[in-house]
């Protein structure tokens, strides 16, 4: 659990060709629920699930994609918001540190950071 939110996902399989796509939704405990923009064919990890919660729920419009976020864009809107150079793999300490952070303790998002 993150800030009071959990990761729940649904199932749901295709009788005709196999293809099983898994829905990704955060579930606060006062009942909000907020739909992941996160393929359905790939797995949430519980750094990315963090990332989405600090991040704010973030969609494909944030990064300018037609697709699904990735673990990329998400590591990259990290770094844009905190300032941080992205990591693909395995988060830093520092970065680890934000992602467990108390959420009123964590920096304003940088207006402007992003370099076109």
């Amino acid at each position: 659990m993150v800030d009071g939110w959990r990761c729940v996902t649904d199932s749901d399989k295709d009788w005709d060709d196999g293809t099983v796509k898994h829905y990704h939704d955060a579930v606060h405990e006062d009942g909000r629920r907020v739909m992941l923009d996160w393929s359905p064919y790939a797995g949430l990890s519980n750094t990315d699930f963090k990332r989405f919660v600090r991040l704010g729920f973030p969609t494909r419009q944030a990064v300018g994609s037609k697709g699904p976020l990735t673990t990329r864009d998400l590591s990259y809107l990290w770094w844009e918001r905190f300032g941080l150079e992205p990591v693909w793999d395995i988060p830093s300490p520092l970065i680890q540190q934000l992602l467990d952070a108390p959420i009123k303790s964590l920096p304003p998002p940088q207006i402007g950071a992003k370099s076109n």
